[in-house]
């Protein structure tokens, strides 16, 4: 995972440059999954993009520039 300017997490965009990195997805899923079927808040904050992508929520209104704020502040700029 690699962190943004605001300090949430998102997946390495070289991720999968890693041998072994679906089987690691897989475990975070889990591991993600037995959170929230537990109940059990987790300290940690993803980045609104990559949320937003998990949801899979279509939106009409929604633009993918709209999630370069969150990534790049002087890109978005």
């Amino acid at each position: 995972f690699k962190v943004t300017e605001n300090g949430t997490l998102y997946p390495s965009p070289i991720s999968n440059r890693t041998e072994n990195y679906l089987p690691l997805f897989n475990f975070i899923g889990k591991i993600l999954g037995k959170a929230v079927y537990e109940q059990i808040v987790l300290d940690i904050e993803m980045a609104p993009f990559f949320l937003r992508h998990l949801l899979t929520r279509k939106n009409i209104n929604y633009s993918c520039f709209d999630d370069l704020m969150f990534l790049d502040r002087d890109l978005y700029n």
